[in-house]
């Protein structure tokens, strides 16, 4: 319906809308009776997520000092 007003603006504003309801929903189904708080204790306490976290920061750091030396060299050529 948005698509057919504006175009591909809107395609990508009913996407953005149909996404925010999905995980509003999905989060009150995921609550149940629990707290944000104690559902954000549990994703932050889980081992698997610390650890996907870590190598993420850790290659994000690595990436960052590799594209500069690249950029570097390819700048001093």
């Amino acid at each position: 319906m948005l698509s057919n007003y504006f175009g591909i603006i809107g395609l990508v504003f009913a996407n953005c809308l149909n996404m925010s309801i999905r995980a509003c929903f999905s989060l009150h189904i995921s609550l149940g009776d629990k707290s944000v708080i104690a559902l954000f204790r549990e994703v932050l306490s889980h081992k698997w997520f610390l650890g996907l976290a870590a190598l993420g920061a850790a290659g994000s750091v690595v990436a960052k000092v590799l594209l500069t030396y690249v950029l570097e060299r390819i700048l001093q050529r």
